[in-house]
């Protein structure tokens, strides 16, 4: 990083700074490695997510359904009025 002092429209004394070519790269190496990380994240909590899925799937089904405002039709026994036979 560079920095520099300067005045600013009111007067007053401020610094300020900027990234210098190897800055940016550096910035550049540390963002892809974020990325991989929270990747690497985001797969474990999916994983996660499958088995809790796989090993309790109504409390899941009930949690999804009441996130969306919803009853979990298959819990709750409600049925669809239209595949109703008549």
């Amino acid at each position: 990083m560079t920095s520099r002092w300067d005045t600013t429209e009111n007067r007053r004394r401020a610094r300020y700074y900027a990234l210098t070519p190897a800055g940016r790269r550096a910035l550049t190496q540390e963002r892809q490695s974020w990325a991989r990380i929270s990747r690497a994240v985001n797969l474990v909590l999916a994983v996660e997510s499958a088995a809790r899925w796989i090993t309790h799937p109504a409390a899941c089904r009930e949690r999804l359904f009441g996130l969306l405002g919803r009853r979990d039709p298959i819990i709750h026994g409600v049925t669809n009025q239209s595949s109703r036979e008549e």
